[in-house]
């Protein structure tokens, strides 16, 4: 009958003709598993995502579209609605390292006040990371304002931004369950 000694006697004996010292300290290996895994390979392209950014306590979700030219289409939101936007975006060559760059115009005032009615425009850079959720695309990370109203010309870390892809579950709808604005 085979025991547990008797196995581990033999696999003492096995390593010990094979040349393992027994009693040397144990190896360690620097490992880089920890780190992202590397998803260049995978295309962020066409397709559809929930957007959702984080700022001064106020979220909003709005759908986008990355196209393959590197620019982006602003769907519907929820948020505060805008006149135009346009963004552009890239992920760094090798790398995970993804940057979105969106520019939304608004309108406001009144026309019959001291103010009248006017335009502003609002840009906001987002730095993150792709990662994979599931069997879908997520990226996370920063939104940062450069502006010399806000950030006196400096980059400032303003908020928080969430991307996953739903390009599957759209079936032609947008974010809010109506029929897709983009042509």
């Amino acid at each position: 009958m085979f025991s547990v000694h008797t196995a581990f006697i033999t696999i003492l004996a096995a390593n010990a003709a094979l040349g393992f010292n027994l009693n040397a300290p144990p190896v360690s290996f620097k490992s880089t598993a920890h780190r992202a895994t590397k998803l260049f390979g995978i295309r962020c392209e066409g397709k559809y995502y929930q957007f959702e950014e984080m700022e001064d306590q106020e979220s909003c979700t709005s759908e986008l579209f990355l196209k393959e030219d590197r620019t982006v289409i602003v769907g519907k939101t929820n948020g505060p609605p805008f006149v135009a936007a346009s963004g552009k975006w890239n992920i760094a060559a090798g790398s995970n390292d993804f940057t979105m760059t969106l520019s939304r115009r608004y309108e406001t005032g009144r026309s019959n006040t001291d103010m009248g009615e006017f335009n502003f425009d609002l840009e906001r850079t987002y730095v993150g990371e792709v990662k994979m959720v599931g069997e879908s695309i997520g990226i996370t990370g920063t939104s940062n304002a450069q502006s010399s109203d806000v950030a006196f010309g400096n980059v400032v870390e303003v908020g928080y931004f969430n991307m996953i892809d739903g390009s599957n579950e759209r079936e032609d709808m947008n974010a809010f369950g109506a029929k897709s604005t983009f042509s």
